[in-house]
């Protein structure tokens, strides 16, 4: 059995590695921190960029709708860059009215829906001089299949006899309201 002289063997020897070896173990452990590090850097701008294109791509599907009324008709126009559709109404108190088909309205196109009874109804509860203000929603499918209520304010005036309708528009809110089968 050899004896080893003290004096001969290097720290190196000892633990197993040379000075260069270690260095080599180090700059292993930190690439691979830096790696994960990066893996998970980019998974999570991956998540964050697909929701803000996501986000971009839901703005094409921004309702925007106007709401007049004019010449013994509501007119209901398509302010938006997509195709809506208009599924039903509902006029103060009444239920709602949801159709069994639905009307379409292009970018920039409008529906129209008659007015006559409703002027009627205005003209006998209102009488010669008065005016009232009546809840109006009108439920709506966006080209994207997501449902919408726009809720709207009807402020009709009679003065001498002489009706005039005025709209303003409270809000567009999604509402899952149910289409009639």
């Amino acid at each position: 059995m050899a004896i080893k002289d003290s004096h001969t063997t290097s720290k190196s020897t000892q633990s197993g590695l040379n000075l260069f070896e270690k260095m080599q173990v180090r700059l292993g452990v930190a690439q691979i921190l830096i790696l994960t590090f990066t893996l998970i850097a980019a998974v999570y701008i991956g998540f964050q960029q697909n929701s803000i294109n996501q986000k971009l791509y839901d703005l094409n599907f921004n309702v925007s709708l106007e709401v007049t009324y004019d010449n013994k008709q509501l007119n209901i126009i398509n302010k938006g860059k997509e195709n809506v559709w208009i599924w039903g109404t509902k006029l103060a108190d009444n239920p709602k009215n949801i159709e069994r088909d639905s009307r379409l309205i292009p970018p920039g196109g409008f529906y129209y829906m008659l007015a006559t009874r409703l002027e009627l109804d205005l003209i006998k509860n209102i009488g010669i001089n008065g005016e009232i203000r009546l809840p109006l929603e009108v439920y709506i499918e966006s080209a994207n299949q997501r449902r919408y209520v726009v809720k709207l304010l009807l402020w009709a005036i009679i003065k001498d006899g002489v009706l005039a309708v005025h709209t303003q528009t409270l809000a567009i809110q999604p509402f899952n309201w149910e289409k009639q089968k």
